[in-house]
């Protein structure tokens, strides 16, 4: 039973019928696990374990749910079958602390049920503070009025520590009402109750107020409130004038006002009357002033010394003997505790129930004064600020340099916020990173970490504020940026920079408030100084990179190796790179607003006509291998592009004119670019003897790829069809071709040749070739896979790969050229390549390529055959995969059958045979060779060799 007499509900395993010894082992397992992100429940663990069916868990769950809702007053009488329709109705949910469910001013469809756990009301008043309503404990109903008002919340609750609660939804709980005359009069006497409470507390404030208004009545007698609340004067003066007036009003001796410091949660004096200190200071909690500003309460003391809260340390200091005191709290109109107010040894006498009366208006009078004088001074300070804004709005609209700019924000974020240093973070969306200007003596340097990185990356990515008391307790933090300044870093203040699209482009932080902590009064202002310096920031950043992009035009207009020249409508020039300049033998200054057709030789008539031609037709106009004559009689071969030099219009402004000279490196290059990858032609490019035609002798290794039933599968596709599958087919084993360091020889029809150890030859060439072969394969499911999800079908390819001596080179012309491989190697791996249909098998390879490659992939031999052409038999051998690898079951059948084969057991090894024929396709061939040499046996020298007549 609980407090109020009702049913408290038991922890799950009390009712599950389990051994008490499986329980404990599953809340020991539950404890390990504890430390995962997701903490397992313990009926989840019984069920994962098998202790417990799920159906027993539900049960206990539904059980240990109608127990909890029997726990709330409004549903402890119900009988059976209303509990068991409001459980069906009831949902289980489990709080972490200080997490808001109900939200003021916001609709809601629920209410809850605390089972554990505790929760606190409160709302927002106009200041965006927040005041306590009160404290939902176990048992007690949340938001149960909501139901009258079509769920409008006029408050706001969140847990105080980790709570499990029922919710049940209005639609739900008024059908149960209808249903269950019990349960409706629960629930009016439940409203009644918190109606009655409320009239009661109207009542009470009713009756302060009367109290307060007879009080100052008293007070205006003896003092001149206008005089005491004048706003003028300083808090000093005005802290003076309260206790001063305190002492008559309350026919006192003393009297002390202590005010609440926000930043230390001190309660400090600036005078005390009759004591020497400037100020004084008292732990809230501590003493007589500092218990009644954590209770909030009125103290009356007859006898002090009699009272162990009493400190007697400054009655010693001063020489004062304090016989009665009466002491309360000073609370603004928000409820807010602002400070205490005492007065002390009441004269004639002590105080009374009279005194206390006079003693809380005269409090109230007094909070009122001190409170209009905090607004008048915030008041003040705004208007302070609101001309700094004016200052920064003035000082950023001078200036579009990003580095002034910086300089000149930080400062100013410093100088309003009061703050030792602050910083500027922009976002570079090329490196996803943040970067800021720092001084360092007396220089700016440039700091960058990733945007995900610390405290402004946290604010970057969310587009929250962040205030923290102790930077280097916040797992947040980036300590390195004090690292790299030397700056310590205690309080920071950190909003995001949003601009007029809404996206946020940097980060302002301000840090170490020079007087305690960062407020939320500074938060709204650090925001509203980023929203004035965003446009600025943007426009500095613009023109910056307007700046760097004509300076990195023309820089890269003059490394390109072309010569490029613009020509208005009139055939004027108007821009010419270093390249045509060099091209042209003219400097700048000598073509710049020249005729172009006076720079171009007499003799490049045809050129003429094509930049004609250009201008005319407005359209791009490429050449290739055209003769040019320059003024030194010296004739090159160029290549041409011209076309139309558009504006933003779109409209022609002129025509761009690029003269690519052909030199002998650049033609070697073109033509190495499509067999092989970029650094193997970097290569080839530095040495000379590579570059002239002819051949080389070397060892390489040749791979022969070919789809296999290509022509069936074109049958149904039409030109543009097939020519669309065979580039995004060849797409991908090219890549993989290139990506391992291999030469593209040449593309035969749906077939691809390539090698491995031209022009240069490296140990790993034959490694390489069939790492290649199964990355295509590999690289094939993925295009079988995406052309299955469009209905396509899916294809199959052959491999063949051959290691041996061959002639590598170019072949053809200085101008017109080709790299190409041949040799013996060539054809062998052409005919292995073939014998994958025949075999049935995915990659094939020579025994030459095994020997190089056997302890770095898993193979198994399948054949010793001569193929046509050749006299010389050779060993043939399937790739399984890199590494260590087991056959598979049939595969294993096939090698043991292998064996047997090789011995004349013709016999034995069919048994073998037969056993692998479903899944491995050289077990049917070698079936069939089994079944003839049983019927007719080979000659006594029969060496294992197959020949094969077909290629």
């Amino acid at each position: 039973m609980n407090s109020n007499g009702l049913k408290t509900s038991k922890r799950i395993g009390e009712y599950l019928s389990c051994d008490p010894k499986q329980i404990r082992h599953a809340l020991k397992d539950q404890k390990k696990k504890s430390d995962t992100d997701v903490k397992p429940l313990l009926g989840e663990i019984l069920v994962q374990e098998g202790t417990i069916t799920q159906d027993a868990l539900q049960k206990a769950i539904l059980q240990q749910r109608l127990d909890r809702l029997q726990q709330c007053e409004i549903f402890s009488n119900l009988n059976g079958n209303d509990l068991l329709a409001l459980r069906e109705c009831a949902f289980e949910i489990t709080l972490e602390p200080h997490q808001e469910f109900i939200t003021q001013d916001q609709p809601g469809d629920c209410f809850y049920v605390l089972i554990e756990g505790l929760a606190e009301v409160f709302r927002k008043d106009e200041y965006g503070e927040e005041v306590l309503l009160g404290r939902i404990e176990s048992s007690d109903c949340i938001g149960e009025m909501g139901y009258f008002s079509d769920g409008k919340r006029i408050a706001s609750v969140r847990t105080l520590q980790k709570s499990y609660l029922l919710k049940i939804k209005y639609n739900d709980f008024k059908k149960l009402l209808q249903i269950s005359p019990t349960l409706a009069l629960n629930f009016l006497e439940l409203v009644t109750n918190r109606l009655r409470q409320a009239n009661y507390r109207y009542q009470q404030s009713v009756i302060k107020k009367r109290k307060a208004e007879i009080s100052l009545q008293y007070i205006c007698e003896f003092m001149d409130m206008n005089e005491i609340i004048s706003l003028r004067i300083s808090m000093e003066q005005q802290i003076e004038r309260i206790i001063t007036t305190a002492s008559k009003v309350m026919n006192a001796e003393r009297a002390t006002l202590f005010l609440v410091d926000k930043f230390s949660g001190d309660l400090w004096a600036m005078f005390a009357e009759g004591v020497k200190q400037k100020e004084l200071r008292v732990p809230i909690g501590k003493g007589i002033a500092g218990w009644v500003a954590k209770h909030e309460k009125i103290l009356n003391i007859a006898d002090a010394y009699s009272d162990s809260r009493f400190d007697t340390s400054i009655d010693q200091q001063i020489g004062f003997r304090t016989r009665n005191i009466l002491c309360g709290p000073l609370k603004n109109l928000q409820g807010e505790l602002l400070g205490v107010i005492q007065v002390l040894n009441k004269k004639g006498g002590r105080f009374q129930k009279i005194d206390e009366t006079l003693f809380k208006a005269f409090s109230y009078q007094s909070a009122i004064s001190v409170e209009n004088h905090n607004l008048y001074r915030k008041l003040l300070e705004d208007h302070e600020k609101m001309a700094i804004l004016f200052d920064i709005s003035l000082s950023i609209a001078h200036t579009l340099d990003l580095d002034t700019l910086f300089v000149k924000i930080v400062d100013k974020i410093s100088e309003i916020l009061n703050a030792e240093r602050s910083s500027l973070f922009l976002i570079d969306p090329k490196s996803n990173e943040l970067w800021s200007k720092v001084a360092q003596q007396s220089e700016l340097t440039e700091i960058r970490f990733p945007a995900e990185k610390g405290l402004a990356g946290y604010v970057t990515q969310t587009g929250q504020t962040v205030n923290i008391d102790n930077a280097y307790q916040d797992p947040r933090f980036l300590p390195i940026v004090d690292k790299q300044t030397g700056f310590y870093t205690k309080t920071v203040l950190c909003v995001p920079i949003i601009n007029r699209n809404g996206e946020t482009i940097g980060v302002a932080e301000a840090m170490n408030k020079k007087e305690g902590k960062f407020v939320q009064e500074d938060e709204t202002l650090l925001k509203t100084i980023v929203s004035q310096v965003s446009v600025a920031l943007e426009n500095a950043q613009l023109y910056g990179r307007t700046l760097e992009m004509k300076n990195y035009l023309t820089s890269v207009q003059n490394s390109i190796t072309n010569s490029i020249i613009t020509i208005n409508n009139q055939w004027l020039i108007v821009t010419v790179n270093q390249r045509a300049e060099s091209l042209f033998h003219k400097t700048q200054d000598q073509m710049i607003h020249q005729d172009i057709r006076q720079i171009i030789h007499t003799g490049n008539k045809s050129l003429v006509a094509t930049i004609h031609r250009a201008m005319t037709n407005h359209m791009a106009v490429v050449e290739y291998d055209i003769p040019l004559l320059l003024p030194s009689c010296e004739e090159q071969y160029i290549n041409l592009n011209f076309f139309p030099l558009l504006d933003h219009r779109q409209e022609r402004q002129g025509t761009v004119l690029i003269f690519e000279n052909i030199t002998s490196e650049k033609r070697m290059k073109n033509t190495l670019i499509r067999y092989m990858a970029k650094d193997i032609v970097e290569s080839i490019l530095d040495d000379p003897v590579q570059q002239r035609l002819g051949g080389t002798r070397s060892k390489a290794t040749i791979m022969f790829s070919d789809i296999r039933g290509f022509t069936g599968i074109t049958e149904n596709l039409t030109a543009e069809q097939t020519v669309a599958f065979l580039n995004e087919y060849f797409r991908l084993m090219v890549d993989a071709i290139f990506e391992n360091k291999g030469v593209l020889d040449k593309f035969i029809g749906d077939g691809i040749m390539s090698v491995f150890g031209v022009p240069y030859t490296k140990e790993d060439d034959t490694i390489r070739a069939v790492r290649t072969a199964l990355q295509m394969r590999q690289n094939l499911n993925a295009f079988n896979a995406a052309k299955k999800k469009h209905g396509g079908k899916p294809i199959n390819i052959g491999i063949g790969i051959c290691t041996g001596e061959v002639i590598s080179g170019n072949i053809g012309s200085e101008r017109r050229m080709d790299f190409t491989v041949i040799g013996d190697g060539v054809n062998v791996a052409s005919r292995i390549e073939n014998l994958t249909k025949y075999y049935g098998a995915g990659i094939l390879i020579t025994g030459s390529t095994h020997e190089e490659i056997k302890d770095h992939f898993t193979t198994r031999l399948i054949d010793h055959v001569r193929v046509k052409g050749k006299t010389k038999p050779i060993q043939i051998f399937e790739v399984i995969g890199e590494g260590r690898i087991p056959l598979s079951i049939a595969e294993s059948y096939f090698c043991e059958g292998r064996e047997l084969y090789d011995q004349k057991k013709f016999t034995q090894a069919s048994e073998f045979f037969r056993k692998g024929i479903i899944d491995d396709p050289p077990c049917q061939i070698f079936l069939e060779r089994c079944k003839q040499f049983i019927q007719s046996p080979p000659p006594s020298n029969w060496n294992g060799i197959w020949i094969l007549h077909g290629k």
